[in-house]
Formats: C-alpha cells, structure tokens, sequence
C-alpha cells in the first residue's frame, strides 16, 4: 500500500475496534520506526539521565544524516521531548499565575512559577544554542530557527508580566488580563516550534494514519490544561462570555477526540487504541474524563464556575493530562 493510500485508507462501518488488530501490522513500516526509538531514559522529567555519544551533537544540527535518518539518533527523539516539555512548563505556568491570582496559596504558587519559568527559559535558550545540563545539542535548521525566533519573541513578553508578578508578591487584574492575550499565541507559536521539530526529526517524511494518531493524542493534553485556564478565567470574572464560548469549544473537541482515540474516527484521521494496553490506559483516562467533566460542563451551561474548589479542580486535570501522557508514551512502545 502506497502512503497516499495509507492516508486515505477508511475506517469500516463496524467494528472500529478490529482495527486495533491489524493496526501494527499496517501500519509498522510507515510508523518510521517509532516502535524502536522509544526509551524511558530520554521521557520527559529524566532528561538529566541522558548522555549522548559523541557523535550526536553534530548529528543533530543536519537535518537527516546516515546516524539520524527517520529519527533513529537518540539526540533528536530527546531534542523533541524538550521541546514538549517547554509547552507543558508553559501551560503550568500560566496555571499557577491564575491561581495565585485567585489568592490560592499564592507564595507557593510564585515559587512554583520561578521554578517553570527558569527552567522553561532553559530549554528554549538549549533548543537554539544547545545545552549540555538538559542534553540539548542546539539546532542550525532555519525553519526550525524561524519557529523558535517566534516563540522567543512572545516569550519575552509573557516573562515580562511573570517576573512583574514575581518582584510584586501577586499577580494583578492587569496581569491576568495579559497573561491571557499573550498565553493563547505564544502557545500557538510553542506548537508551530515543536511541530517543526518532530518534522525534521522524522525527515520530513509524511505520516502514516498511525502517526497521525500520535500527533492527536498529543494535543490532548494541551487542550486538558486549556480547558483548566478557561475555567479559572471564567472563575475570576475575566471576559467571561468570551471565556464560556472558549471553553465550549475546548471541551466539545477534546470529547470528540477522546472518543475517536478509543474508538476510531475516519474524520479525524484516528485509529482506535491499537494495543490492550492503550485500551487499558484509555479505559483510566475515561474514568478520568467522567469525573472531570460535569465540572467543565456545567461551567458550559452555566458561565459560572466553583470558586471554592479551584486548587482541587486543577489536581484534577493535571492527573488527567498526565495520565493522556502516559498514553502517548504507549504509542511510541508500539
């Protein structure tokens, strides 16, 4: 089967689950050898862990060489896990802000934003010039450059009101107010960079239905921390009509993915959980969703949200992104 045909290949009618047996079999070649690059020594959070060859941090400044041809060099799966990690320290700080801006234990709150923001910092400054406490070898790509020039831009405009919030001792209505204009393109352009990362670490070859599944699964804990940051804008009185139509928006398409990841959607270009264990560890996420989702739907319905209960509203949807991690972390063990 040609990859156009891979691409366009349909879900049956019935029985969406019987991909899930077919699916290593259709689907292992185009995969780019995702299956053999995994390796919980280079995840996020054990980036420290990492010691490159001495061959890698040439490798990773040209693109596809003979060492890193379809991702094989472990320099660039782990360039790619940093670049996510920068989004994820981004969304946590932009928690963090809101919910100190709500009064919530607002010194450990500040402590926690230092922390993200110096560390997110890091790995921006690792990502272009290379960095050898995080393992990051740096990058000449100008595409890549292009995205990261973009990212650095809005970056320093977010780290503006952060370090203001962090010399005041809080966060101001002022603050909240650009926090949320500047959050929602600089994690657009934080997508654009690590998007640009995963393609010129896979070659820029095209994707299979598979690896488009993985790129979805990605997304879903991005929009599990937007939906968080729109509740806790709502929460605070912040623009809040535009806020509920956001967050209606935010949860109707994260329903619609989770359930086309557990079950198959043609539309979205998705398969259904292709191993007992991505069943299984969706079956958690589910589990996750109900509990979490009267919350987020009410606040749809309503354009109110619990004030009383926020801290313990964003526990909650950190272990479901983190949980929706983990599942990602399964399709590359595939």
């Amino acid at each position: 089967m040609t990859s156009r045909g891979i691409l366009e290949w349909k879900f049956p009618n019935r029985g969406a689950r019987q991909i899930a047996g077919v699916a290593a079999l259709v689907f292992a070649l185009p995969l780019l050898a995702l299956g053999s690059l995994y390796n919980p020594a280079l995840a996020v959070g054990d980036h420290r862990k990492h010691k490159m060859t001495e061959s890698e941090p040439e490798a990773a400044h040209h693109g596809v060489t003979a060492a890193t041809q379809g991702m094989r060099g472990s320099a660039q799966v782990h360039t790619v896990h940093m670049a996510g990690e920068s989004r994820t320290l981004t969304h946590h700080i932009v928690m963090q802000l809101l919910l100190a801006a709500h009064g919530i234990e607002t010194a450990e709150k500040l402590e926690n934003i230092r922390r993200a923001h110096e560390e997110c910092d890091a790995i921006l400054k690792g990502l272009r010039h290379g960095d050898k406490r995080l393992a990051l070898t740096g990058t000449a790509n100008p595409e890549v450059l292009d995205r990261l020039d973009k990212v650095d831009l809005l970056w320093a405009r977010f780290g503006s009101q952060v370090t203001a919030s962090l010399a005041s001792g809080q966060v101001s209505a002022g603050q909240v107010k650009a926090v949320d204009k500047l959050a929602v393109p600089l994690l657009e352009a934080i997508d654009g960079m690590v998007s640009a990362f995963v393609h010129f670490a896979y070659g820029g070859e095209t994707f299979s239905v598979l690896s488009r599944t993985i790129s979805t699964a990605q997304r879903q804990s991005t929009l599990t921390h937007k939906m968080t940051k729109e509740y806790l804008l709502i929460a605070y009185g912040h623009e809040v009509e535009r806020n509920q139509i956001r967050l209606a928006k935010t949860f109707a398409t994260f329903d619609r993915i989770l359930n086309g990841l557990v079950n198959g959607d043609p539309k979205l270009s998705v398969l259904a959980a292709p191993s007992p264990a991505l069943q299984e560890q969706y079956a958690v996420v589910q589990r996750l969703w109900a509990d979490f989702r009267p919350v987020i739907e009410r606040a749809v319905k309503s354009g109110q949200a619990d004030s009383s209960a926020l801290d313990r509203i964003t526990h909650r949807s950190k272990r479901l992104a983190t949980e929706l991690d983990e599942a990602v972390e399964l399709y590359h063990r595939l």
